[in-house]
């Protein structure tokens, strides 16, 4: 009897949790992922909007960093925030994406590179993932098994020297014999396989989704014009309860 009730505890704390989450996203990648330290994954997805909305926000995630197109226009260039602030969650982008779409049929890509290992800045999650979530009227892109997703074999490690044990980072080594051309833009007609979802949000390893402080063009604009060190011009938010 008692450890009945302790399966049902165990259920409703769960299921608590995912209702709370607030997201109907999914944490994705593909079958082929073992979320090993420096894997490179590309996710497509296409998607139909009858009419662009004014303004439409997208709640991006990762483990650990990404880079979006939309109709084949770089969007955000190396998005995302180390798991750091608090290791046992995950930050999300909030990004505005209506400028970038289109009536009709649209092209969201994303290439995600997943560190892989531990850091002094960094907290390794174990899982190699993508979440995405835009919603208004009308509209509803959320990642999930609709996506494709494969493994970018393109992206390889490379021999030693290797980086400080500081970092989290790897060297990375691009084959160029193995591109996948044109897979970030409209029109590709190569084969990419349905994505898998890994993971609900809140959850652990990827833990509960807190929004950081600054958009990926802020960090940008910081890192570049402030002329000081990262660490300093970030601003970070303490995470709040999963939203």
């Amino acid at each position: 009897m008692k450890h009945y009730f302790l399966l049902l505890l165990l259920i409703g704390c769960i299921a608590s949790g995912q209702a709370e989450s607030g997201w109907k996203a999914h944490w994705i990648n593909t079958e082929r992922c073992q979320s090993k330290t420096n894997t490179w994954l590309a996710f497509r997805k296409i998607v139909h909007i009858d009419k662009v909305p004014q303004t439409l926000t997208a709640r991006i995630a990762a483990d650990s960093k990404y880079w979006l197109w939309i109709n084949g226009r770089l969007v955000v260039f190396e998005g995302g925030l180390k798991r750091g602030p608090s290791p046992y969650d995950t930050y999300y982008d909030p990004v505005e994406i209506a400028p970038y779409l289109q009536n009709g049929e649209n092209t969201i890509a994303v290439l995600v590179w997943h560190f892989g290992k531990s850091g002094f800045s960094h907290v390794n999650s174990g899982l190699a993932a993508l979440l995405f979530e835009a919603i208004a009227p009308g509209v509803e892109i959320v990642s999930d098994k609709s996506w494709q997703c494969t493994v970018y074999d393109a992206y390889q490690d490379t021999e030693a020297p290797y980086p400080n044990y500081r970092l989290p980072e790897s060297n990375i080594r691009f084959d160029a014999r193995m591109e996948m051309s044109g897979w970030n833009q409209p029109g590709y007609t190569g084969k990419m396989p349905n994505a898998e979802i890994i993971s609900s949000v809140g959850i652990a390893p990827l833990g509960k989704i807190g929004r950081a402080s600054s958009t990926p063009m802020e960090r940008l604009w910081l890192e570049t014009v402030c002329q000081c060190p990262p660490v300093v011009c970030r601003r970070y938010a303490l995470l709040s309860p999963a939203l």
